[in-house]
């Protein structure tokens, strides 16, 4: 009778590898500088009028409709017609987005996550044992902003929708982006705390006391 062959026996090693964390670290580090380069690049637009260009852009209206033109002038009025008021809606929510606040709170927000999120990188780097608490504070604080800066932003996106002819129909679209805003930052703040806790588990021994004893003795 033929033997069959033995399973080689693969051993894990105890610790985890450094570089979970290490690819934690790139990944908070590199969302750190883009979160720089976002504040950096709104302050721009802030500083050198934004606001001011959407006030002064000049949407000219067609005038009264030819009722006595020719079909051709009928339908180049009706085009520009369109033209017109698809303009005064896209100025009305931009408007609205200089108005809600929503520029604020990206600049705040920005500025907490570049200056939480170095020291969480150097600290997901490094393995250490602080890791959990910074990097798990980073990722709870980059859900929130991301879960206010959705639903401010969906808000207006789904009156601008429901502006348009056919928008409404899809005016709930908008409001996606609060659902993945939630799903993405819960599934980042688990992977957190699943890489924290491979190099750092929580304790979980059982103090003694005179009901029970950590070490089992077997059977009286």
């Amino acid at each position: 009778m033929q033997s069959q062959p033995v399973p080689e026996l693969v051993i894990l090693p105890k610790e985890a590898s450094v570089w979970w964390g290490r690819a934690l670290s790139v990944f908070i580090g590199i969302t750190a500088l883009s979160s720089a380069l976002g504040v950096v690049l709104l302050s721009l637009y802030m500083s050198w009028g934004g606001s001011d260009f959407i006030d002064q852009w000049e949407n000219e209206h067609p005038g009264e409709y030819p009722e006595n033109g020719t079909e051709d002038e009928q339908r180049a009025w009706n085009y520009s017609m369109d033209e017109y008021e698809d303009n005064e809606n896209v100025k009305k929510m931009m408007q609205e987005y200089e108005s809600s606040g929503i520029y604020t709170v990206s600049l705040i927000t920005g500025i907490i996550l570049f200056f939480l999120g170095i020291p969480a990188a150097i600290l997901a780097w490094m393995n250490h044992e602080m890791m959990l608490k910074v990097c798990g504070a980073w990722a709870v604080t980059k859900l929130i902003s991301d879960v206010v800066l959705s639903i401010l932003s969906a808000n207006i996106t789904a009156s601008y929708l429901n502006s348009i002819p056919g928008g409404s129909d899809y005016s709930w679209l908008a409001y996606t982006s609060t659902a993945s805003s939630i799903f993405c930052g819960s599934t980042l703040l688990a992977i957190v705390i699943a890489i924290s806790w491979m190099y750092n588990k929580p304790s979980l021994e059982i103090p003694e006391s005179a009901f029970h004893s950590k070490e089992y003795t077997g059977p009286e």
